[in-house]
């Protein structure tokens, strides 16, 4: 009991010397990004008002817009082979034995026979990993973490850094007396 009620007061003193120390630091704004994207299905519920809203809803004023050449993508259009699955770590293990094949078929796991028999198959993702696969490919091949990364540092098609965004983005958390020394600084 000792133990316990000296760990506690530690841990209380720990929090109140952070939120002290948290109270002294002055708070200064940072601007988030945003890159957004429609993931589309057939079955979404209200599919046209959705794809409506998203479409005429107006961008949040709070954040920086990084609008990216991928604004949307169909899920049902994306086809996947036996190498995405492999990647993904599917079709790895072989299951040979009737108790393998048993057991994964009580643990509702998809399976793919690979014999008329059905005594050897393969587990295949279930609807939410194949989903995950899916997104994971159109982020690889679509290679959106590279358009994201070229709208904050406006790169445009020529691939030179625009200085004046990293400026401008720098200034947000400069107080006056920093900012009117940076623009005097070559």
């Amino acid at each position: 009991m000792k133990k316990h009620t000296i760990s506690a007061f530690a841990i209380a003193l720990g929090l109140c010397v952070n939120v002290a120390n948290a109270q002294d630091q002055e708070f200064k704004y940072r601007r988030s990004s945003l890159s957004m994207i429609l993931i589309e299905s057939e079955a979404f519920p209200n599919k046209e008002a959705v794809q409506s809203s998203w479409t005429n809803y107006p961008f949040p004023n709070k954040y920086n817009e990084h609008n990216i050449e991928t604004k949307s993508f169909n899920s049902n259009n994306i086809i996947l082979n036996d190498q995405d699955l492999l990647n993904a770590g599917f079709l790895k293990d072989t299951l040979n034995n009737p108790l393998q094949i048993v057991k994964a078929t009580s643990a509702m796991k998809p399976l793919k026979y690979l014999n008329n028999e059905k005594t050897i198959a393969v587990v295949l993702p279930t609807e939410k990993q194949e989903y995950q696969i899916k997104i994971d490919k159109v982020i690889a091949e679509k290679k959106l973490a590279n358009q994201i990364v070229s709208t904050w540092f406006n790169l445009g098609k020529s691939g030179k850094f625009d200085m004046s965004v990293i400026q401008e983005r720098g200034f947000y958390n400069a107080s006056e007396l920093e900012a009117s020394i940076a623009k005097r600084t070559v």
